[in-house]
């Protein structure tokens, strides 16, 4: 006979016990809580590395290139005024900040179309992924 039951009405097979020894429990609960502690962890690695990069390209690229906005916006300001006070008084020496703001916005678009190269081509990645597709293909993005 494979199974018998004993006085305490526990059911044997083959000589073994049916459940599960404490040791052998407590086996396969740490196994179970140590591979929960190392998938944890690579998840938290993984998600501390995309937040590392996500901040480098902020502060290295992103927040540059808006300072330089932001000094582009006042240098065409002063463009606007030198050349308001030329028209009003004919005065070619108030053509001067004219032409240094010129030439300084010039390096400041160059400057900043060089930390945006990538995030240019992010965002027309996007607009054909995600921005566009709408209407069904029947128009391309603008630009």
């Amino acid at each position: 006979m494979s199974s018998a039951t004993t006085a305490a009405g526990r059911t044997h097979r083959a000589g073994r016990p049916s459940r599960m020894t404490t040791s052998r429990r407590l086996s396969v609960m740490m196994l179970a809580m140590s591979v929960l502690v190392l998938t944890g962890g690579a998840v938290g690695a993984a998600a501390l590395s995309h937040t590392a990069a996500v901040s480098n390209r902020l502060a290295d690229r992103i927040s540059p290139a808006r300072a330089a906005v932001g000094r582009l916006e006042s240098g065409l300001l002063e463009q606007v005024a030198a050349v308001r006070g030329y028209v009003t008084t004919g005065n070619p020496e108030l053509l001067r900040p004219y032409e240094a703001g010129v030439a300084a916005e010039r390096a400041t678009v160059d400057r900043t179309r060089g930390l945006l190269a990538d995030e240019r081509t992010r965002g027309a990645s996007w607009t054909t992924r995600s921005g566009w597709p709408t209407d069904g293909g029947r128009s391309s993005p603008p630009g």
